[in-house]
């Protein structure tokens, strides 16, 4: 059975007066936006993927397939792709 995965992109303005310190992380960026001097706004982008795409996502992240999608999450043998994700007898 078919797995429901899904792949959100947030987007979030800040408007200030000042250059960002470049060693602000998330968190930090919020609370200033929140009870700071700083106006900060949000949207979410959500999209439902397959699980070939999801590992695509992971893998550009860094992340193992597995991580997400289990030890045995396919079997089809990926090790041929090509930059555009094709298998060579594609």
């Amino acid at each position: 059975m078919a797995r429901d995965l899904y792949k959100t992109v947030i987007v979030f303005e800040v408007l200030h007066e000042h250059i960002m310190p470049s060693d602000m992380d998330l968190p930090d960026i919020v609370r200033e936006t929140i009870s700071g001097g700083w106006s900060g706004s949000w949207e979410a982008n959500t999209q439902r993927v397959t699980e070939s795409e999801m590992a695509d996502l992971l893998e550009a992240q860094g992340s193992d397939p597995a991580f997400l999608l289990g030890e045995d999450w396919n079997t089809t043998d990926y090790s041929n792709r090509t930059p555009n994700n094709e298998t060579d007898d594609e």
